[in-house]
């Protein structure tokens, strides 16, 4: 498997302090450039499936499978 994204890991971390987490906030700007991070990939996903569209079906089963397991 491979090594987690340090970005992921800022996402993590900050959604867990929004749900109560006794840990301080960590610094906006830090959460904000993971924020677009994670709003490119998203954009490259959506161009992947425009550029493939006899995938997407596919590709949003397995997406969101993996979101419900929480992979």
């Amino acid at each position: 498997m491979s090594k987690q994204h340090p970005h992921i890991k800022t996402l993590r971390a900050h959604n867990k302090w929004r749900r109560g987490d006794d840990r301080p906030m960590l610094d906006p700007k830090e959460i904000g450039i993971a924020v677009d991070w994670a709003i490119k990939v998203c954009e490259l996903a959506q161009k992947f499936i425009e550029a493939k569209p006899n995938a997407s079906g596919e590709f949003y089963e397995r997406l969101e499978s993996a979101v419900k397991e929480g992979r």
